[in-house]
């Protein structure tokens, strides 16, 4: 089992409305991967899933829908859902906290799951997914 680094940066990432747009079809899911493993390859980093997408798809089939030249950087997924304010971030506090992550950001597209003015936040357009100018926020952060 992977054992965090609380040294380590870690990004939480979300799914629909940032690795492709929302209501995205069949052809257009996971439409913005190539951009992310472009900024991310190389960089010391892992990935949490904190997407919706956990509490239907099994680990090994969500890993797989990385590419193979970042797979090894994602090392999990947060845990329960949480059920009420800020239901994102709750969860995504609660895993840090659990694992001694101490460096994170989160890529997601749904603001109302996380405190106004949240620093962690790279907020995507959800009608867009991922942008060049979410990547570039990123990429600077995990530099800085």
């Amino acid at each position: 089992m992977y054992t965090h680094n609380m040294q380590l940066k870690h990004v939480y990432l979300d799914f629909d409305g940032v690795l492709h747009p929302n209501f995205a079809v069949e052809d257009q899911l996971f439409s913005h991967m190539q951009a992310l493993t472009t900024a991310l390859e190389g960089l010391q980093v892992r990935i949490i899933i904190s997407s919706s997408w956990r509490f239907q798809d099994e680990m090994d089939y969500l890993k797989g829908q990385f590419d193979t030249r970042i797979q090894g950087q994602v090392v999990g997924r947060t845990g329960d859902a949480h059920i009420g304010k800020w239901a994102r971030w709750n969860e995504i506090t609660q895993h840090a906290k659990t694992h001694h992550i101490k460096k994170w950001i989160a890529l997601d597209d749904a603001y109302m799951e996380f405190p106004p003015d949240c620093k962690e936040l790279i907020l995507c357009d959800g009608r867009l997914g991922l942008q060049p100018k979410q990547l570039q926020q990123l990429v600077k952060w995990l530099k800085s």
